[in-house]
């Protein structure tokens, strides 16, 4: 965090005081492209914290906005040299759904709650050697050949359907040569989600210098 004083008045409004996070290991702007919220712990005179959102001015110059209102700034606690808390959660990114089915496991090409939706079935009359895909939207259907077709044999009727392909990722992920069966109902993908939050603390934030009003 930049070494900064932020002179504030109490009982008076402060409009976009700019802080910005630069990395510790070369002080370099630190940016904030996946920063879901950021917010401010100030010091008030109760003993307490007032928490207020910042917002990203700059996400490449690491650069985030802090707006008090007056009375916001007239709890907070008289002092020159504060130091507030920054706190920055970062997301680690979307997650992709997945379905192991048998000695198959099935990923959603795509990250995020939408592959949930995606389904697969088995169902029976086929030969081994040439299974059948259909796609419905995004339901999944392979007809086999029930305890003959193998996992591969599988894998490889669902990589070759285009419309297959743009849903799911299909990898062997038990024995390859094994006899799946069917039929095997509609089941769903499931994991599909945005990710995990990161909380990040910055103690070394700017130093605070907050005075009382001056009335004429």
């Amino acid at each position: 965090m930049a070494a900064k004083t932020l002179r504030i008045v109490k009982g008076g409004d402060v409009s976009n005081i700019t802080i910005q996070v630069l990395r510790s290991s070369d002080k370099l702007p630190n940016p904030l492209t996946t920063l879901v919220s950021a917010y401010a712990y100030l010091k008030k005179q109760d003993g307490t914290k007032l928490q207020k959102a910042l917002t990203v001015s700059s996400a490449a110059e690491g650069k985030l906005l802090l707006s008090l209102t007056g009375a916001e700034t007239d709890t907070l606690e008289e002092g020159s040299s504060q130091q507030f808390e920054i706190e920055l959660n970062y997301t680690s990114g979307t997650v992709n759904a997945s379905r192991v089915l048998q000695d198959l496991t099935l990923t959603a090409k795509a990250a995020g709650v939408g592959g949930n939706a995606i389904t697969i079935a088995y169902t029976t009359g086929a030969t081994a050697g040439a299974e059948v895909v259909s796609v419905v939207g995004q339901a999944i259907s392979v007809q086999i050949a029930h305890g003959v077709s193998t996992a591969t044999q599988v894998k490889a009727a669902l990589d070759a359907s285009a419309e297959a392909a743009v849903l799911v990722d299909v990898a062997v992920s038990g024995t390859g040569s094994n006899p799946q069966t069917a039929p095997v109902t509609a089941v769903q993908l499931s994991g599909g989600g945005p990710g995990t939050t990161t909380k990040f603390y910055v103690h070394s934030g700017p130093i605070l210098e907050v005075t009382k009003r001056l009335f004429e």
